[in-house]
């Protein structure tokens, strides 16, 4: 009977536990409906800065057309994607002045992000923004101070990419910006501000399989009850809790464009090398040139001419690469053929030579690559080749 009597307890624990809303879905839902009431947009039209505004209900397409018609002078919004990237920053910014208390309720630490849609639905990007006192110029382009990542500036923030995911954005979203957030468990949450102040509900879910499911909020958030949701809490009432979603960089497969917005669109490079295995009485002398797509590729291309002398056994190579750049770091692996004679161009004792050989690239700072090569006659040889590229005006 006691056995029987725990087992009733634990069910209606677990019971309660899912019907009903939890402190962390009423935060950010909460979020959602502050940052809509902001106002801004209204006010800022109307030449006010200092009036309480409850919803705009705005015409997205009226704002679009009205902000592209601004100077700009009095509001840094021009289309309607910043409207929604202004929102996001808003609430982001809600997250940050308050971090302490949304991570007790049960917020990963320092895992909250502006997600953007740019053309294509099926990837999300995330973003922090970066404080404008934090920005350098290194010369090639704007760092943040505190890593040397490079930062890109967007409806006049700064803000440096964290990751990119395939995750189908809510209602096929594209040119938009919203909230991401994570959970302890390691759930992912997304609030919406733009469509919680044009709809007058919260909008607002998690993310699941792959794709951003909205979920029916609470009716305490909602101005209006959503049309055919019901009336209960996205936090558990619905008896299901969110899951994790397994989602992977995305990669653009064109071989002329990447993700990322790189700095270097060619560099030309020089370095030395020396033959693992080599003889102590051995007059050796390894150089190579190479020519080199840079970071804003996501498939790098490698071109390389490679001249080798092992006693009075010279050796001509040219070789070809392909890379795959993955932020700052690009893996790279190919091979190349040539000639060795006792002359560099003589056809005398003539024999055909080849090379294969891997090696990582980086470009922190400037460009350095590691390189590790098979060539036939000479043996495993490893080199250090660094580069530079054309400067570019700032």
């Amino acid at each position: 009977m006691k056995i029987k009597i725990s087992f009733i307890l634990f069910q209606i624990l677990v019971f309660e536990s899912f019907c009903h809303a939890d402190t962390f879905t009423d935060m950010i839902q909460d979020l959602a409906m502050q940052t809509a009431c902001l106002g801004c947009y209204s006010n800022t039209e109307a030449g006010y800065s200092n009036i309480q505004d409850p919803h705009d209900y705005y015409t997205p397409q009226f704002l679009a057309k009205r902000f592209a018609e601004m100077s700009g002078n009095r509001t840094r919004t021009q289309t309607f994607y910043g409207v929604c990237f202004d929102y996001a920053e808003a609430a982001w910014n809600g997250i940050k002045q308050n971090q302490n208390d949304y991570n007790r309720k049960g917020m990963k630490n320092q895992e909250w992000y502006i997600a953007v849609s740019d053309n294509n639905p099926k990837v999300i990007k995330l973003y922090d923004p970066v404080p404008e006192n934090r920005v350098r110029w290194n010369g090639y382009g704007y760092v943040d101070s505190r890593d040397g990542r490079y930062v890109i500036l967007m409806n006049g923030v700064y803000c440096k990419e964290r990751r990119s995911l395939s995750v189908y954005a809510h209602d096929g979203a594209t040119n938009h910006a919203w909230l991401w957030i994570q959970r302890n468990n390691g759930s992912w949450y997304w609030i919406d501000p733009t469509w919680t102040d044009n709809l007058g509900y919260v909008v607002c879910g998690y993310v699941s399989g792959g794709k951003e499911v909205q979920a029916p909020p609470s009716k305490k958030y909602c101005v209006v009850n959503p049309s055919g949701k019901g009336d209960f809490d996205f936090g558990g009432g619905g008896g299901y809790r969110p899951t994790p979603s397994w989602s992977f960089p995305s990669f653009d497969f064109d071989l002329n464009k990447r993700n990322e917005d790189g700095l270097f669109e060619r560099i030309y490079s020089a370095g030395v090398a020396i033959e693992l295995e080599k003889e102590d009485d051995a007059d050796d002398f390894y150089c190579s040139f190479s020519c080199e797509q840079g970071d804003k590729y996501r498939f790098p291309k490698f071109y390389q001419l490679d001249f080798y002398n092992h006693d009075n056994n010279h050796t001509v190579l040219f070789s070809a690469d392909l890379g795959l750049q993955l932020l700052f770091v690009t893996l790279y692996g190919g091979g190349g053929i040539g000639w060795t004679s006792s002359n560099f161009c003589g056809l005398e004792d003539f024999s055909l030579a080849w090379k294969v050989n891997c090696g990582i690239r980086a470009t922190v700072w400037g460009v350095v690559r590691w390189d590790i090569a098979y060539v036939k006659g000479h043996g495993a040889i490893y080199g250090v080749i660094f580069g530079f590229w054309p400067r570019k005006e700032k």
